[in-house]
């Protein structure tokens, strides 16, 4: 009874050290996982954000050439 006791404190210290192991892992993957779909989320604002100012410009343009004539 003893050694079986003994047993299951050392397989579960085990697991538990594993567990302490990978869970810094986990953090710091899903870190970056976080950080990097912000930096996709910026990067797709920029690219909006440019081809809105785009438009504008072909629109001003447009509109001042029909205007001139």
């Amino acid at each position: 009874m003893h050694t079986t006791r003994l047993k299951l404190l050392k397989q579960g210290s085990l697991v538990y050290s594993k567990i302490q192991i990978v869970t810094p892992r986990y953090q710091r993957l899903s870190c970056s996982k976080y950080l990097l779909l912000v930096q996709v989320q910026a990067q797709q604002k920029y690219l909006n954000a440019l081809t809105l100012l785009k438009i504008k410009k072909v629109f001003l343009r447009l509109v001042m050439g029909l205007s001139a004539k």
